[in-house]
């Protein structure tokens, strides 16, 4: 049987989004691995092995034969390509950025987190770190021997705070104040501490600089995934003007550690894909038609075009299979509104929110519930 190829469904190429890095890393690492993996973007970077994906080597790989299988992050909930084998590789909290996820998978999918804190309790994955700092820039080659003043990074969280009168200098990392990467390293590598009110890759690229980072908590923020890690040996909740010298050596320490994890991780990775393939053979006798998110996908488009005498065909054919998703539910909520039936779609509404409900955390399914209800959702 010929090897399976891989397409990861992913954004551009930008150094400013840790997501989008992990997915272009992936798929860098399974070609070194030795499975040929594309990414679905235009944008790449000279740093990784990241091939382009292109319809017409999409047509060859379906004409050689071989299993396809597409990896999709929590920010893209839809099939948009059609696949019958798909992964799930939750980068955040599902509905985080996106009210995009009705609290369940299909049957026939195979999920991945990458952090323990972005697995909804109820739902069963396998977990997956991919270290996606870069060493060339963040590490401790010509660090400052005398270290001062703070960095404050915040992009989600605005901070009002009065800071210690021992701090002679204070320079900001914020969406409205962005530094490259390079701009970053050079920041680490000469200040006392950085400071974060949020969840961010920044801590670990500073504490690789020998820059520890002080957590400031908040009623959005808990850091506790940190001081129950080894990075809570560079890692402060409050203000300390001898933090540099309670600091000091950590930077070395932490780069020995983090490169052996990356090389665990990689061994890892290699067992987790070849698992992911064991699962998709299992259900290599189905066809297309078999699976729903590929019916799911042509009904949102059809929605999306307001051909609703074919979305309506679409949906009687979703609504044969034994069992029924929210997703389908709310398309057809979506349906039957559009069409005039306000009753059908009142109805169907009362029973999408009762099983979100069902869940129970409306930490992932609250804002959703809220957008279904307000009259301009869509997806």
């Amino acid at each position: 049987m010929s090897l399976p190829v891989f397409y990861i469904y992913t954004p551009d190429y930008t150094p400013y989004s840790s997501g989008i890095r992990v997915l272009h890393i992936l798929c860098h690492k399974l070609n070194l691995l030795g499975f040929e993996s594309y990414v679905v973007s235009k944008v790449v970077s000279v740093e990784f092995n990241t091939p382009v994906l292109s319809q017409a080597t999409i047509d060859l790989h379906k004409k050689q034969g071989r299993m396809q299988i597409t990896i999709y992050a929590e920010s893209e909930m839809g099939n948009p390509l059609q696949s019958t084998n798909v992964i799930r590789w939750l980068l955040n909290k599902p509905n985080f950025f996106y009210q995009n996820w009705f609290g369940e998978f299909d049957q026939n999918e195979f999920i991945v987190h990458h952090d323990e804190g972005f697995r909804p309790p109820w739902i069963q994955s396998n977990g997956q770190f991919i270290p996606h700092v870069d060493r060339t820039l963040f590490n401790t080659k010509n660090v400052a021997e005398k270290r001062e003043g703070l960095i404050i990074y915040s992009h989600r969280v605005e901070v009002a705070e009065k800071y210690p009168d021992w701090i002679t200098k204070i320079e900001y990392i914020s969406s409205s104040n962005r530094k490259t990467p390079e701009e970053c390293a050079e920041m680490y590598k000469r200040a006392s501490a950085l400071v974060v009110y949020e969840r961010a890759a920044a801590h670990a690229e500073a504490g690789l600089c020998g820059c520890p980072t002080i957590f400031r908590e908040n009623e959005k923020y808990n850091a506790d995934y940190i001081f129950s890690s080894y990075w809570s040996m560079s890692s402060f909740k409050d203000f300390d003007p001898n933090i540099s010298t309670l600091n000091q050596g950590n930077g070395v320490k932490l780069e020995k550690i983090y490169d052996d994890e990356d090389a665990m991780h990689t061994q890892l990775l290699d067992q987790l894909i070849r698992r992911s393939i064991e699962f998709f053979n299992l259900r290599s006798s189905l066809n297309p038609e078999d699976f729903p998110s590929i019916w799911l996908a042509q009904c949102q488009l059809l929605l999306n075009k307001q051909d609703f005498f074919s979305a309506g065909k679409v949906l009687e054919k979703i609504f044969s299979f034994p069992e029924i998703s929210n997703r389908a539910l709310y398309y057809y909520f979506r349906f039957a509104k559009e069409t005039g039936n306000d009753i059908e779609a009142k109805e169907i509404l009362r029973m999408l929110n009762e099983k979100l409900d069902s869940y129970k955390s409306e930490e992932f399914m609250g804002r959703l519930i809220q957008k279904i209800n307000s009259d301009n959702f869509a997806i």
